[in-house]
């Protein structure tokens, strides 16, 4: 990102020296635009670091909402009768 942030300045130095003629400076100009705001949505952007500690809170949250399954089984019985037989 700092090799980003660093081509963006050399750009602003080159046009201020003359470097570049008029015609390029429309071309120059977007390029720079589109770098600078490439760099401001990467800056907003998360880190793998904070997208996986996200993840795991989320995990952490939803093991504590989760009821605990029972290993006895159930003391009543099914009451519902279904007749399987055909006419």
């Amino acid at each position: 990102m700092n090799d980003i942030a660093t081509f963006v300045a050399i750009n602003d130095t080159s046009v201020k020296r003359g470097a570049f003629e008029g015609a390029e400076l429309e071309a120059i100009g977007s390029l720079k635009n589109r770098t600078v705001a490439f760099l401001k949505g990467m800056e907003a952007a998360p880190t793998v670091e904070e997208e996986e500690a996200k993840e795991i809170r989320i995990r952490k949250m939803v093991a504590c909402d989760v009821p605990a399954i029972s290993a006895r089984p159930a003391t009543t019985a099914l009451t519902t009768k279904v007749d399987l037989t055909f006419p």
